[in-house]
């Protein structure tokens, strides 16, 4: 069993936290990753260890913090999809699990509902029915111009 000592990160960084306060952005980050991702550090040494650091280190703790958070929820999002294409769709191909695996979180929750309705693959990853509305609307609107529309609910009088 460790003592407390010995799993306090603000006691265990001592040594390097001159070092870690003249870091760089990107050095801090990776600090913190390592931190999030493979410590067991609790709350309140994290918080000890950010104070000594300063409100530079905390910053870079956060964006860190939310980076890894939505980094999961997109892995998360990915896994779903790909549970539901093979549910739907048998084994999907390594291209479209690729394609899954490096999408957004935007794109994700595109593709997820239409998972519903469509019948191929293809038909989930098309762009967005509202981007193809885009691209007609000028012709919508010389259409409209040329053909009055008539409510069919109004009295004709």
């Amino acid at each position: 069993m460790k003592h407390r000592q010995e799993q306090n990160l603000g006691h265990d960084l001592k040594p390097f936290l001159a070092d870690l306060s003249e870091s760089t952005v990107d050095d801090l980050s990776r600090v913190f990753e390592d931190i999030f991702l493979e410590g067991d550090t609790g709350l309140e040494d994290l918080h000890a260890l950010l104070n000594q650091l300063g409100p530079r280190a905390k910053e870079v703790a956060v964006t860190t913090a939310e980076r890894l958070r939505a980094e999961g929820r997109a892995e998360e999002a990915a896994r779903m999809l790909l549970k539901l294409l093979a549910a739907k769709f048998g084994t999907p191909p390594a291209e479209t699990v690729h394609r899954v695996r490096s999408a957004d979180t935007d794109e994700l929750e595109a593709w997820m509902p239409r998972v519903l309705t469509a019948t191929t693959l293809n038909e989930i990853f098309a762009p967005s029915r509202a981007g193809r509305r885009v691209l007609f609307r000028p012709c919508a609107a010389r259409f409209r111009a040329a053909v009055p529309l008539v409510n069919p609910w109004q009295d004709g009088r």
